[in-house]
């Protein structure tokens, strides 16, 4: 007679289990909720919600046009917002924060603020950061770059396809400051306007720049403070009618550029100081003189 009872409580058991595993993949849309499960047919209103509910490695995606809401990751997760208008809208803080060992893919999001946004996407651990097809408007202000990589140990960034205009204060679009962590990092097909520096590197940062277009930008469009081997790298990119150029300020600092258009109106179109080093391949077309370290610059 006991039977029954047992039975019952096993299945109990199994059940409550099943209600509280993690999904692989799970799902957010505006008229979710997130007491729901995160699946296709009872999704979560916001990616806050949905990423307790995914496992470690699994995916976020949108079901229709939203704001899902800003976020800290903790764990490796991809967030996909493909086929949709899927977007954060952060208002006054950081849009996603990434704190995790593990790796992270950003894809086919917009993120943008009413003119009051920090930093769109902040990294500050060591796992590896894939941002792809992802659009930024309005982000990047107090103290916080739009894109604002700070690691606390080595890691690998790689932004592609990604657009960053109208930084809310004059901030940076993209900030690697590797103090904490060796950074190597690829930007292909970035485009950085109207910010203040375009692409920004402190310490122990080293960045190949391909296929982009830094413009617009009040401060310049790219500069390169020297602290340990911190090198930039363009090819196939256009800097046109910012503050300056380039900087290159510090003993540890170079930039390299190839198959590169710079153009500028108002003031410098590149200057290097406190032993610099400014590096051309010969294949480049130059509006104004610009100093190099060996080769002319054209």
């Amino acid at each position: 007679m006991k039977l029954v009872p047992l039975f019952a409580a096993a299945a109990l058991a199994v059940v409550s289990s099943a209600a509280h595993a993690q999904a692989t993949r799970t799902w957010v849309s505006g008229v979710g909720d997130d007491a729901n499960p995160c699946s296709r047919t009872a999704p979560c209103k916001t990616f806050a919600g949905a990423i307790s509910k995914t496992a470690t490695g699994g995916e976020i995606s949108v079901l229709d046009p939203a704001g899902f809401g800003g976020l800290t990751i903790a764990k490796a997760i991809t967030i996909d917002g493909a086929g949709q208008l899927s977007g954060v809208l952060a208002s006054g803080i950081t849009g996603v924060i990434v704190n995790t060992t593990g790796a992270v893919t950003l894809r086919n999001l917009t993120i943008q603020s009413p003119g009051n946004g920090l930093a769109a996407i902040r990294h500050i651990n060591s796992g590896p950061l894939h941002v792809k097809n992802v659009r930024i408007n309005m982000m990047g202000g107090g103290a916080f770059a739009a894109v604002d990589i700070a690691p606390n140990a080595a890691t690998d960034v790689t932004l592609s396809d990604v657009t960053i205009t109208n930084c809310t204060s004059p901030a940076s679009g993209v900030k690697l400051n590797g103090a904490g962590g060796a950074i190597k990092a690829t930007l292909d097909g970035v485009q950085v306007t109207r910010c203040g520096i375009g692409v920004e590197l402190l310490a122990n940062a080293k960045v190949a720049v391909r296929n982009g277009n830094l413009s617009h930008n009040t401060t310049g469009a790219s500069v390169v403070t020297g602290g340990t081997a911190s090198a930039l790298a363009f090819d196939h990119t256009t800097i046109g009618f910012n503050g300056t150029g380039l900087v290159i300020d510090g003993a540890n600092a170079s930039a390299r550029l190839s198959d590169t258009t710079m153009q500028d109106d108002n003031t410098t179109v590149c200057t290097k100081a406190n032993g610099g080093v400014l590096v051309s391949y010969g294949n480049n077309r130059i509006g104004a003189a610009c100093s190099v370290s060996t080769a002319a610059l054209r």
